[in-house]
């Protein structure tokens, strides 16, 4: 585990709200994270993480790792300008932006047409 992890647990066991809770915080309420299908895309030696939506917000997405199966980190990273991909936490961008702009959260869903048919 990171040093970050670590230390943002801690501190939210305090009640200390920092940048990465909130972040879980978006994360949770969106029900856009697979906690057991992102575990399984972890290697063994981590794959037994306390909260994987924190894990994701301090690790997993600066390491490429997938929230769920039909959302692509370095995708969707890839298509957000230099200023957004430093600033956000790419699946945090598309609850809260991308998703209404109907950018693609994969190369295979597109937003737009899944709206259309869904809303």
């Amino acid at each position: 585990m990171s040093f970050s992890y670590r230390l943002t647990e801690v501190l939210n066991l305090l009640g200390v709200k920092t940048s990465a809770n909130r972040d879980s915080d978006v994360i949770r309420a969106s029900h856009l994270f697979d906690e057991d299908w992102y575990r399984q895309q972890l290697p063994d030696a981590v794959r037994s993480v306390r909260d994987p939506v924190l894990h994701y917000v301090c690790q997993g997405a600066r390491k490429g790792r997938n929230p769920h199966p039909l959302f692509d980190t370095e995708f969707y990273r890839a298509n957000l300008s230099v200023i957004d991909r430093r600033r956000f936490n790419p699946l945090v961008h598309y609850i809260t932006q991308g998703g209404a702009d109907d950018r693609r959260p994969c190369w295979w869903v597109d937003s737009a047409w899944y709206r259309a048919f869904h809303e």
